[in-house]
């Protein structure tokens, strides 16, 4: 008897070390794969064979099968500090543009040659790091000019903006509002004051970018932006600071 839980212990034990044993090597080729996830060359790259069969890219041209650029790299090898993989590059060089360019909430990098567009996305990259994994996925979008990302709701520029700023109050919550074509979206925050009593304001530096677009002459008209309690910054003061009274309000 004693034999039989001994043989039983034995046979649960090469069990489990089997198990994880598989479980390590299943995890390593997936991370390689993962590492080795770009399909494509990058973008302004021509693509060119070497001689052992592995694709390159090269970012010039190319003359009897040698690359004239200024850089190349290898899409199908493990590459070398002469010639690095392409993935390793790409994700180095979307990675420096992610903290230029993309906001806090959404940091993955991503652009897309045929549709030329460039944006940022909080989800992960397909395989050619062209697009977020899932259409669903959200993700903001980098124009090519700076009125349109101005003026864009969908911009990563806007998104920045909208991440930079605090809530406050209680049940904060805060979002972009489209103000309509051709004028910049204002970052609203809706908010609970001290009563319960819902609230919603506008950060000063939207409304003030949306005020020079629609009404150039806005400060001429007697609008103090620093007294309005539409203003977020005003609002806070005086329903959640208490730091100014109403009769220095502009309502």
């Amino acid at each position: 008897m004693l034999e039989l839980v001994v043989l039983l212990t034995l046979i649960a034990v090469l069990l489990v070390v089997i198990y994880y044993k598989d479980k390590k090597i299943i995890e390593s080729i997936t991370e390689q794969f993962e590492d080795n996830w770009l399909d494509s060359c990058p973008a302004g790259y021509k693509t060119y064979y070497l001689e052992d069969g592995n694709v390159a890219c090269c970012d010039g041209d190319i003359v009897a099968n040698h690359c004239l650029g200024d850089s190349q790299c290898i899409l199908t090898g493990n590459g070398t500090p002469e010639m690095p993989n392409c993935t390793k590059y790409i994700k180095q060089l979307y990675a420096q543009k992610s903290k230029e360019l993309c906001p806090l909430s959404m940091t993955n990098y991503f652009e897309n040659r045929s549709k030329k567009t460039k944006g940022c996305t909080s989800d992960r990259l397909n395989n050619s790091l062209s697009e977020p994994i899932s259409a669903q996925s959200s993700k903001c979008l980098i124009y090519s000019t700076e009125e349109k990302n101005i003026n864009s709701k969908d911009s990563c520029y806007n998104q920045k903006e909208l991440d930079k700023f605090p809530c406050f109050g209680t049940n904060c919550k805060k979002y972009l509002t489209d103000t309509g074509s051709n004028t910049s979206p204002l970052i609203t925050i809706s908010f609970s004051d001290s009563n319960g009593i819902l609230r919603v304001a506008h950060t000063k530096a939207s409304m003030e970018q949306y005020l020079n677009r629609v009404n150039p002459n806005w400060r001429e008209k007697g609008i103090n932006l620093d007294k309005n309690i539409s203003i977020a910054e005003v609002a806070k003061k005086f329903y959640i600071d208490h730091t100014i009274q109403q009769s220095e309000l502009q309502l």
